[in-house]
């Protein structure tokens, strides 16, 4: 979910630097990279590495789970049919009477009356306790005496197994590829405190205890065993299908995805930590920039705080980044066709006074690459800041031979672009959620500089000016209204639908909590 939640955060930041972003790094700049690679040999066999993700699960989560877990019990619950067999009781007047038991049959759980919580135990697991269950056998008997007086009977009775008491512990863990995983040591412990006996053909006491002697006898282990059995095995195998559909490694838009655990979950008295490595990288090469935050574990003041809260570190941004930097996929080409007023020679003759007169009625080209890769930084009042530098070069793109890709001028940009907003919300009609950005370009941010002009004078002032106005009148109504006003679609999660999510702020992270509602 996290992962989900930061991919797309990070791809909707990086389509608004579409914008363009000095040649060289200032000195700020220069400072914010060295701190986030932490030193200078980049050779990732020599980084130590820290996880971008922080998850941590609540009581809240807990208390859900638990009753998930009851419900799943139940609906998995198997009926048995158990071997008939035969007893008998020596009856004070009446004498010995045998009873025959045939067609009996362990029913499913009864769990209106049933109260169930998560733990943290000693052994690092979690604790699954139910009180108050109730499961009940329905069973065709036959009583007789075959001495004189003879007495016999038959009918149908309900055996009903009581106040029903279960514990069954299990631990998280991380295989060695860092899925997550969950294991039971030993089996669910099951005990009933009360059994209740009802038949269809007497109410005699004689009878009533008669059964009692059967069921509380043989009948009672059988009985526990297969209960403590259908817990032991229903649980971890649904938990292991939720589990089963998350990924390690994700695929997105071709770029790979850590999503691994780093290490085994952390289970705390009032939450469970599970730290997931949160990467972006290469096939063959790990991305150099590390974690940038200090995660401090957070203490709710709700009495009911969100089920899951995820601390999403800026990292993840910058690998992103660094990736589509290493693969040449932050290098655009422009055509006239594709921004028409801008790449027309005629209309920068206030900024570059040759141009028009040499080169009249011309359409032109633009290659934007960056320079290295974007860095993001997030602050909790600034929010996500990604921040940049870009050369600009400009060539004819004119259908004579002779002048077509003719080199004209090159800028360098600086320009960082602000996600002022970012919000989880529920897509119509398909009721989808979707992760909605609103962005500001920082006007005073953006530096121009003339790398090169084949072209003769580029005014500065009037190129400054001209690019700012583009920027904050014309590119941030269109990133806002057009681009980003459907928002993004986030990643399905097996079995799991989202509920009631939010998105902060924090000093070098975004947090993004939620509650979730288990779909079968």
């Amino acid at each position: 979910m996290a992962a989900g939640y930061m991919y797309k955060v990070a791809y909707t930041v990086l389509l608004c630097l579409a914008v363009g972003t000095a040649s060289s790094l200032d000195k700020r700049s220069q400072q914010m990279t060295q701190s986030k690679l932490g030193q200078a040999d980049l050779d990732p066999m020599h980084v130590s590495y820290q996880p971008a993700i922080i998850g941590t699960a609540t009581t809240t989560l807990f208390d859900y789970a638990s009753e998930v877990g009851l419900q799943l019990v139940h609906d998995k619950f198997a009926s048995l049919k158990l071997p008939d067999t035969h007893t008998s009781w020596d009856i004070p007047v009446i004498g010995t009477i045998n009873l025959d038991l045939s067609d009996i049959k362990l029913q499913s759980l009864d769990i209106t009356s049933s109260s169930t919580g998560v733990s943290p135990n000693t052994q690092g697991g979690v604790t699954f306790v139910v009180n108050g269950l109730k499961t009940y056998v329905t069973c065709h008997f036959h009583y007789y005496k075959t001495s004189f007086p003879q007495v016999s009977g038959s009918g149908n009775a309900d055996v009903r197994f009581e106040d029903g008491d279960v514990e069954y512990k299990l631990i998280p863990k991380a295989d060695a590829t860092g899925h997550p995983m969950i294991i039971s040591q030993e089996p669910a412990q099951v005990a009933f405190g009360v059994i209740d006996v009802h038949t269809s053909h007497s109410s005699a006491a004689w009878l009533y205890n008669l059964f009692l002697t059967a069921f509380e006898g043989q009948f009672r282990g059988v009985i526990t065993d297969e209960v403590s059995r259908q817990v032991t095995e229903t649980l971890p195998i649904e938990v292991d299908n939720l589990l089963a559909g998350i990924p390690t490694i994700v695929d997105l838009q071709g770029l790979q995805f850590n999503t691994s655990l780093a290490g085994d979950p952390v289970v705390e008295p009032d939450r469970i930590t599970v730290k997931d490595w949160g990467r972006f990288r290469l096939p063959s090469k790990e991305c150099p920039y590390q974690r940038a935050s200090t995660w401090i574990s957070p203490a709710s003041k709700d009495d009911k705080p969100p089920m899951f809260i995820a601390d999403i570190d800026e990292s993840i941004i910058d690998c992103f980044t660094w990736v589509l930097q290493e693969r040449k996929a932050l290098q655009k080409h422009f055509r006239s066709a594709d921004v028409p007023i801008a790449l027309q020679t005629d209309n920068w003759a206030g900024v570059v006074p040759n141009l028009p007169s040499q080169y009249p009625g011309q359409n032109m080209s633009l290659d934007v690459a960056t320079a290295e890769p974007l860095l993001t930084t997030i602050t909790a009042k600034g929010g996500v800041v990604v921040s940049g530098n870009a050369t600009l070069m400009f060539a004819l793109d004119s259908e004579d031979p002779e002048l077509a890709g003719k080199p004209l001028f090159e800028l360098g940009i600086q320009s960082e672009i602000v996600a002022t907003k970012i919000w989880v919300e529920s897509g119509q009609p398909d009721c989808d959620w979707r992760l909605m950005v609103e962005v500001q370009i920082v006007s005073d941010s953006i530096k121009v500089q003339t790398l090169s002009s084949n072209i003769g004078l580029i005014k500065a002032d009037a190129l400054q000016g001209s690019i700012r106005w583009l920027a904050s009148s014309i590119a941030q109504k269109w990133i806002n209204g057009q681009l980003l006003k459907k928002g993004f679609a986030l990643p399905d999660i097996p079995y799991v639908q989202i509920q009631q999510p939010s998105i902060a702020f924090n000093e070098g992270y975004l947090s993004v909590a939620a509650d979730v509602k288990y779909v079968p």
